[in-house]
């Protein structure tokens, strides 16, 4: 089964983007993450999420079906109003959400979050106020927080050392990008 996974950014202690997509793994979407922030001017950045908001019933959505983490991207480069869905509450669904990215521009963190979680949350957790009763699975969990320290340019060897304690543990031999 591909995973399904959820990008979300948060500034002014708001969501601005909670974009849902297929193929959610860390060598695909958390590569392209952070791969986006290694090359971007992350007040550029900010400055575009000003045009971002998300539907309404009279809005025409921005064309971004399938493009997951590549939407940070279509943000950034983009002069005008985007209308976005707003899949927040799909991190509800630890079954089928298997990550969630959340870029934290407020604290400077990105932090990553597991799926298929079945321990419950805290109420100090992100994502506790989605809890549901009667259900297996929880909410997504908080797997690994990385601090954005001014949004220096990562090397390849902190990219592996990113994704690699999530997918493999701490086998050092099993990624190569």
């Amino acid at each position: 089964m591909s995973a399904c996974s959820l990008t979300i950014v948060i500034y002014n202690k708001e969501v601005k983007v909670a974009q849902c997509q297929y193929g959610g793994n860390l060598l695909g979407q958390g590569k392209t993450i952070l791969n986006f922030l290694n090359g971007c001017d992350i007040e550029k950045f900010k400055d575009k999420l000003s045009l971002v908001h998300f539907l309404n019933k009279v809005d025409e959505e921005f064309d971004n079906d399938h493009l997951g983490s590549k939407i940070l991207e279509k943000i950034y480069n983009n002069n005008k109003t985007i209308s976005l869905r707003n899949s927040y509450k799909f991190a509800a669904d630890g079954r089928l959400c298997e990550y969630v990215y959340v870029i934290d521009l407020d604290t400077n963190l990105l932090e990553v979050y597991r799926g298929l979680n079945t321990q419950p949350l805290n109420k100090n957790d992100r994502f506790f106020e989605l809890t549901r009763r009667n259900t297996v699975y929880t909410p997504v969990k908080l797997a690994f927080r990385r601090v954005l320290k001014g949004f220096h340019v990562f090397t390849k060897q902190e990219i592996k050392m990113t994704i690699r304690p999530l997918r493999y543990g701490n086998n050092p031999d099993l990624i190569n990008f």
